[in-house]
């Protein structure tokens, strides 16, 4: 059965009335006669923190990241009122310490329907109010999908990343290609009166969640040119499949608690390709060892859905409890791959079909499903412009990586 905590504190409530208890009045202290027009009522404002047991959650590094005034945040959990900062707090189904939230195991009294057990308490910054919905829930019926990885549940933590030229930290085209500098409004940066020109890039979306999160142990074996499936053998000579990288690094995937997988538009090219021999397949496709065995000499026997459930089963069998995180690839620049107003097998609309195939893998093993796809901005004509790629129009500048790992830590 759900249960709720006693709440002690109503939405209008600021923190210097939770510390002394007092009791607001009604519009403003006026008597029943007066004409004075009581102010509108602050939108209802919810957090929705989901754990599995045993997980915890940094919520002090996660409003710090927000920037929210740390100083002035008061919790309040039935009778008891704290500071987030140095509070402590315990009940049924989680306990609190000095900012970090611990889910207990999941008592008898979960609600049978929702199969997870929640508590709420009330938090308070400044004049600013919030419920905080704590919910203990069962992994075998929901995984990963609901655990959104913003700052609290990433902070500390020990983190691998698979995944090709997006995600791979020491590419070659880091060096050499160039990018116009721009804001994250798009807004272009000038030099001597003509737009900014920068050559290299100098981090990306692992190396900005890392700073943020301050992971325990990031682990990114990621390649360009790496693909889901495998079997180009003159590609794969100079690449290693993702499912190559989780071979080699399944050491790391045991101690993970966060794995993430950012793979597919290599394989859209071959897909798209008119005489390609890699089909997209459907969503019950399954690769076996042998189709990796097969594929290095240009013998697929498997699909894309195939490899790609193959790649998530591995790491589920690997590390049972560890969180798995698919992302979505992001678009290219409209005019990449096009000659002559023909692609040659790179184009958005395969990098999409791809990325249905990826949600759907992803639900399968309820992993979650991130898409940063809609974190590149499109303009009003439709098209995705070179302010956020490099010369390249494939990869992404420094500023659309800003872009990707402020839409993966948005929990959305």
């Amino acid at each position: 059965m759900k249960k709720f905590l006693t709440l002690c504190m109503g939405f209008a409530l600021t923190a210097t009335i939770l510390l002394t208890g007092c009791t607001p009045t009604v519009n403003g202290g006026s008597d029943s006669g007066s004409k004075d027009t009581e102010p509108p009522t602050p939108p209802e404002v919810i957090r929705n923190i989901y754990l599995t047991e045993g997980e915890t959650y940094n919520l002090t590094k996660q409003l710090e990241y927000e920037e929210k005034p740390l100083a002035t945040c008061i919790l309040q959990a039935g009778e008891s009122t704290f500071s987030v900062t140095e509070g402590e707090y315990d009940c049924t189904d989680f306990s609190y310490t000095k900012g970090v939230i611990i889910a207990k195991t999941i008592n008898q009294g979960m609600d049978t329907e929702t199969l997870m057990a929640t508590s709420t308490l009330a938090l308070a910054y400044g004049d600013q109010t919030e419920t905080v919905n704590i919910s203990v829930v069962n992994y075998e019926e929901y995984g990963n999908t609901l655990s959104a990885p913003d700052v609290g549940r990433l902070y500390g933590k020990r983190v691998v990343f698979f995944g090709d030229s997006i995600t791979d930290q020491n590419a070659e085209w880091w060096k050499t290609n160039t990018w116009w500098a721009v804001d994250k409004n798009g807004k272009y940066q000038y030099e001597n009166g003509r737009p900014k020109t920068i050559t290299g890039i100098t981090k990306n979306y692992v190396n900005m969640l890392d700073e943020i999160c301050d992971f325990a142990l990031c682990t990114n074996p990621a390649i360009a040119g790496a693909l889901c499936s495998y079997y180009n053998a003159a590609y794969a000579n100079k690449s290693i499949s993702i499912p190559t990288q989780i071979k080699n690094n399944l050491n790391a995937v045991k101690k993970a608690d966060y794995v993430f997988v950012m793979g597919g538009t290599n394989d859209s090219y071959e897909i798209n390709k008119s005489d390609s021999v890699l089909k997209m397949g459907v969503k019950t496709d399954l690769a076996g060892e042998d189709a990796f065995s097969d594929a290095v000499y240009n013998k697929p026997v498997s699909t894309f859905y195939g490899y790609y459930n193959y790649i998530l089963k591995t790491l589920r069998e690997t590390n049972p409890n560890a969180t798995l995180i698919c992302l979505s690839n992001i678009p290219c620049q409209s005019t990449y791959g096009y000659t002559g107003g023909l692609s040659n097998g790179h184009n958005n609309q395969g990098i999409q079909g791809v990325n249905e195939a990826v949600k759907t893998c992803a639900e399968t093993y309820k992993a979650r499903y991130v898409d940063i796809y809609s974190a590149i901005p499109i303009s009003n004509k439709g098209q995705y412009t070179r302010a956020w790629f490099t010369n390249d129009e494939l990869h992404p500048n420094e500023t659309a990586y800003q872009l990707i790992t402020d839409k993966i830590l948005s929990g959305k």
